[in-house]
């Protein structure tokens, strides 16, 4: 009954992320004291990193042209993510596209940036 009971509660606190996540909203939540909004986002963003995963295996496969290359033995966890789009956000904070895109959806683009940036092709 307890299972039930903690995946109701989940389900709820993560409901209202089936819409993309403006940056200004991530970082609060991702700031959040309460451990259920941090565990969102932490979903959130495992979300958009499997899917820029694969969009770039996507891309290598029908162009041949990569946007990231990872090295052969090295799998991408959560939290990998989570730091690579923490340090993306905090590099560019003070960029004037950044500042105008708060209650913008660029959390894709700023993990994709940190990926292409921790994984340039052509220097592995």
């Amino acid at each position: 009954m307890s299972k039930l009971v903690t995946m109701l509660v989940f389900l709820l606190c993560t409901a209202g992320l089936s819409e993309a996540l403006s940056l200004q909203e991530y970082v609060k939540r991702s700031k959040s004291e309460d451990k259920n909004q941090r565990q969102a986002m932490n979903i959130y963003v495992l979300g958009l990193g499997e899917g820029v995963f694969w969009a770039n295996i996507g891309m290598k496969e029908k162009h041949n042209v990569s946007l990231f290359c990872l090295p052969k033995n090295l799998p991408l966890a959560p939290s990998h993510y989570s730091k690579i789009l923490h340090e993306a956000i905090e590099k560019y904070k003070n960029t004037e596209s950044i500042k105008t895109a708060q209650n913008d959806d660029v959390l894709g683009l700023l993990l994709l940036t940190g990926l292409e940036e921790h994984f340039p092709c052509g220097k592995q």
